[in-house]
């Protein structure tokens, strides 16, 4: 059984490597560098994050603040419907909290950053208290942490 589901995760791999990249259809040509990233900042400077680019994919990131650069690791991709949603749920809660830096010693962050158009936004929340403003984007953050591809053994 796991055989079998594995070479149909390998066909499947295979097919869609195939396509060429397109950005999803809510991405405006002049934001293809947009990068947004979702993850836990612990007070040790230990950052554990994601990421995911406009081509959808999601990469994995731990960064240590010791002058290394941080270990990296592509997890997958993720679909152009579920990008779009998230990404129009997330443009509507910036426009409604504005901001957010209410930090603990362990820290959940959503951050958006358009280098070609000079934005960025990063909200940043202690997860252990529920209050407006971090209320939204912890629902959003539970979001993006489901919409990561799950590897099966």
């Amino acid at each position: 059984m796991k055989y079998q589901i594995l070479t149909l995760l390998s066909i499947i791999l295979l097919i869609t490597s195939c396509k060429t990249v397109e950005s999803p259809n809510c991405i405006k040509n002049n934001s293809k560098e947009m990068v947004i990233s979702w993850g836990e900042v612990q007070k040790s400077n230990l950052r554990t994050y994601y990421t995911v680019n406009t081509n959808l994919e999601i990469y994995l990131y731990v960064q240590r603040d010791n002058g290394n650069p941080p270990t990296v690791a592509k997890i997958g991709k993720m679909t152009s419907e579920n990008y779009c949603k998230l990404f129009i749920e997330l443009k509507k809660i910036i426009i409604q909290v504005q901001a957010l830096n209410s930090p603990g010693d362990v820290s959940n962050f959503i951050e958006i950053n358009d280098p070609k158009n000079n934005m960025s936004f990063k909200a940043l929340w202690n997860p252990e208290f529920t209050n407006k403003g971090n209320k939204e984007f912890k629902e959003l953050f539970s979001k993006y942490q489901e919409a990561i591809p799950v590897k099966k053994k």
